[in-house]
């Protein structure tokens, strides 16, 4: 079987669902191909938080979808980074860059299943169920893509391809484009806190002997915690019992958050840092963890992920592509460099007291303050449209568009995909 379309998303994970709904009310034809339906409609949710910057949550108000996230959001207005046992923290505040918040927190499921019901009833993407990538040929406005759905093999024919398909991608490896990976030996364990008191509008990111941990603002009387460590150390934490956990945290944070009664774990997942050596060839883009995959600090990835989205979009729209891995260098080379320090100052103990003086050094020089706080909530060079309030307008569109819609009403394409995902979830990758 053959189509032909505009544009083909590889992956229904975050990104790829984040530029469909970009994407929204333009004039082009989309597929999106999964070979999973997401975790959160088969009935697991992952409750981790996740920690969304101010530009993030503006893209996503931009797009109509964060009136139904707002209910579930903590506000975070400050972010407290420091060394436990030793002087000296970075403090930043909304206020000192003239913004209402830096960001807010909320389930990884919420925004999660939000996305994926969107996507799903617009009316100019399909969402389409496959077992595996055959191949991938790659032009510029002229791509094809071969794939195995309900044991038969399909092609698709269209402009663009977009390759969010996670760290180990299979349209990176199809389209013969390399990758750094370097493991970090380092795994991120998630949980939910319960303290004796409610929980305050600032984030906490702690550096100590044990790891980094990172507090998130959440409901009343809870937080959530990202506590990452070397992979020698999970065994000994995974098998903490629930007075070890609370005692950790309370030695750690002292008294700042309250008293810890309860630590409930949430998951687990081993960090690895895998960088592409390309994002972008003629007719092909890389977004997401099959673009960068790195350190979580303070959530950037995420939300780094998510300005590159707004900016492709826009660049899509606007008849100028063939830009956007210049535009997205300095942003993500930033972001990389923070996160590779962070990481080298947890392996290296004779920098602690670097770190500590790197600490003093933003307190009292508050135009360093700033810039980390401007870098973190996504204002550290160009933000795009979306992130600004601003509508796309599409130009210079020439022969790159179908102007159609998919045949199927919303709600037939919505049982359709979850129809086809039941009976494809079961067949081999």
């Amino acid at each position: 079987m053959k189509r032909d379309v505009d544009i083909v998303i590889v992956g229904a994970g975050m990104s790829g669902l984040s530029l469909a709904a970009c994407l929204q009310n333009q004039p082009y034809k989309i597929c999106l191909l999964e070979k999973h339906l997401p975790a959160v409609l088969q009935g697991h949710e992952d409750v981790r938080p996740i920690s969304l910057s101010y530009t993030s949550q503006q893209l996503l108000q931009t797009l109509g979808l964060w009136q139904t996230l707002a209910f579930s959001a903590s506000a975070i207005e400050a972010v407290h980074i420091s060394q436990q046992n030793q002087f000296g923290a970075v403090r930043i505040n909304a206020e000192a860059i003239r913004l209402p918040v830096l960001g807010y927190v909320l389930p990884y499921c919420e925004l999660q299943k939000s996305l994926y019901q969107w996507v799903v009833n617009l009316p100019n993407v399909e969402i389409v169920p496959i077992q595996n990538l055959q191949s991938v040929s790659t032009a510029k406005n002229n791509c094809q893509i071969q794939f195995v759905s309900k044991n038969q093999i399909e092609t698709i024919t269209c402009r663009l391809i977009i390759g969010a398909d996670g760290a180990h991608s299979a349209v990176r490896e199809l389209s013969g484009i390399d990758a750094e990976e370097k493991s970090v030996e380092q795994v991120a364990m998630t949980a939910t806190v319960s303290l004796n008191r409610n929980s305050t509008t600032t984030a906490y990111e702690r550096f100590s002997t044990l790891g980094t941990f990172a507090i998130l603002p959440g409901e009343v009387k809870q937080c959530g915690l990202v506590w990452t460590m070397p992979v020698s150390q999970w065994a000994a934490v995974e098998a903490y019992s629930a007075q070890d956990y609370c005692r950790v945290l309370q030695e750690t944070f002292g008294y700042r958050l309250g008293r810890i009664l309860e630590v409930t774990r949430t998951g687990s997942y081993r960090l690895d840092r895998i960088i592409s050596q390309r994002q972008q060839q003629p007719g092909l883009i890389l977004i997401g963890n099959a673009a960068h995959t790195f350190l979580p600090l303070a959530a950037q990835s995420l939300n780094l992920s998510l300005r590159d989205i707004a900016l492709l979009a826009e660049l899509i729209v606007s008849d100028q592509l063939d830009a956007y891995e210049t535009k997205r260098q300095s942003d993500q080379k930033n972001i990389m460099r923070l996160t590779e320090v962070a990481h080298i100052w947890q392996k290296i103990p004779i920098l602690k007291a670097t770190k500590m003086l790197g600490f003093l050094a933003a307190e009292l020089l508050p135009g360093l303050e700033q810039w980390v706080a401007k870098l973190g909530v996504g204002h550290g060079g160009y933000v795009p449209k979306l992130m600004r309030g601003l509508k796309l307008t599409p130009t210079g569109l020439g022969e790159w568009s179908h102007v159609t819609q998919f045949s199927a009403s919303t709600t037939e394409q919505t049982s359709r995909a979850e129809t086809h995902f039941a009976m494809d979830h079961s067949l081999p990758n």
